[in-house]
């Protein structure tokens, strides 16, 4: 996380897991949004490296978007076949 690319309002991603578990858990956040947040900050992980060499997607994460009465967490599209996916990240017991 560069401090300096902060923007208010806006969500933050740690690229370590670890690091956003021990930071969250300082903070007294409850297991289920730290389990939910933690979820969403690997998808986001996962993404940012597949924009890397070679690329494979572009992606952004939307401030506040909705699609269809959903919260839309990303939006990636491929750059081969420019198909675009919206995602939505949940947290469920399997």
């Amino acid at each position: 996380m560069d401090i300096l690319d902060f923007k208010p309002a806006s969500r933050c991603y740690f690229m370590d897991l670890g690091l956003a578990n021990y930071y969250l858990t300082l903070t007294g956040t409850d297991a289920a949004t730290l389990s939910g947040t933690l979820n969403e900050n690997f998808v986001y992980i996962n993404l940012k490296k597949r924009q890397d060499f070679p690329a494979e997607i572009a992606f952004e994460t939307p401030d506040f978007a909705t699609y269809k009465g959903g919260e839309i967490d990303f939006v990636a599209q491929t750059l081969k076949t420019r198909i675009r996916y919206l995602i939505e990240v949940k947290k469920t017991n399997l």
